[in-house]
């Protein structure tokens, strides 16, 4: 299975090379396509750069909740259906704790988007980059298959993106709620 990580990092050297080694794939859409046209697996987290920021310190986050921006995020699932690869929601419990980060005015959040590049300010142990030790938990959701839905002209209908999406999100809120208290 390949990670996807985004296409800013691959201009950050040394980084950009491990990433490189551990099979990295570019979070650019025909990168995607094109790896999943390979019939590679692909683990992806579609909050990104929005999901980064909506966590503690920033108004109306508290610090042991735990989030998961999906409402927009669609294009993950239009490209399962393109490649009939089955989608299977994962929550990691604790990853939100591994760092901490610095309330940034609002202005960074949009600078980071039009950037396509993560500006948050963020500490682990030490102050430095290492995660703190902090317990994790990855919970898996049920296998939920994107195949066989018609494409027309390539293309999943909206209809059956929508739905494909309603799916995953509960299936995400269902995995979660039926493991946070194994997660002490």
């Amino acid at each position: 299975m390949s990670l996807s990580s985004s296409s800013s990092v691959r201009f950050v050297p040394i980084y950009s090379h491990l990433l490189r080694l551990l099979g990295s794939v570019d979070a650019s859409v025909p990168a995607l396509d094109r790896a999943l046209s390979e019939g590679s697996s692909l683990g992806l987290t579609p909050g990104g750069i929005a999901e980064m920021f909506w966590s503690y310190p920033q108004p109306n986050c508290h610090p042991l909740h735990e989030y998961a921006v999906l409402a927009s995020r669609k294009g993950f699932i239009r490209l399962a259906i393109k490649h009939g690869v089955d989608l299977c929601p994962v929550f990691c419990f604790g990853a939100s704790k591994m760092f901490r980060s610095i309330a940034l005015p609002s202005i960074v959040q949009t600078i980071s988007r039009t950037l396509q590049i993560s500006l948050v300010a963020f500490f682990g142990r030490w102050g430095m980059p290492i995660p703190f030790a902090t317990k994790t938990m990855y919970a898996l959701g049920p296998r939920i298959p994107t195949a066989p839905y018609p494409l027309v002209g390539g293309e999943p209908s909206t209809e059956v993106v929508d739905f494909l999406h309603r799916t995953f999100v509960v299936a995400l809120e269902d995995t979660f709620n039926r493991h946070k208290s194994s997660f002490g």
